[in-house]
């Protein structure tokens, strides 16, 4: 429902089945999150439904973590989050 906290802090990669992020605190494996992903110029963020895939310590007491989503992101959506 989106009511948790913004764990995010960078995008590293997306496509259009999942996400690679540095986020603040510890992601458990197997959980599901929500997803808000805005690109410039696009009007309203692309939200998704994705599951924790992995979680390993990064940098400066963060953690990347690789999300795979529940429904693949459109192409359409994709590019709008590339320009």
């Amino acid at each position: 429902m989106g009511l948790g906290p913004n764990v995010a802090l960078k995008l590293l990669d997306v496509s259009e089945a999942g996400a690679r992020l540095i986020v603040k605190v510890p992601l458990p494996e197997h959980i599901e999150i929500e997803v808000n992903l805005c690109g410039i110029g696009h009007r309203r963020p692309v939200k998704t439904i994705a599951e924790v895939i992995w979680c390993v310590p990064a940098a400066g007491g963060t953690y990347q973590v690789g999300l795979k989503f529940l429904r693949y992101l459109t192409y359409h959506d994709l590019q709008e989050l590339g320009r």
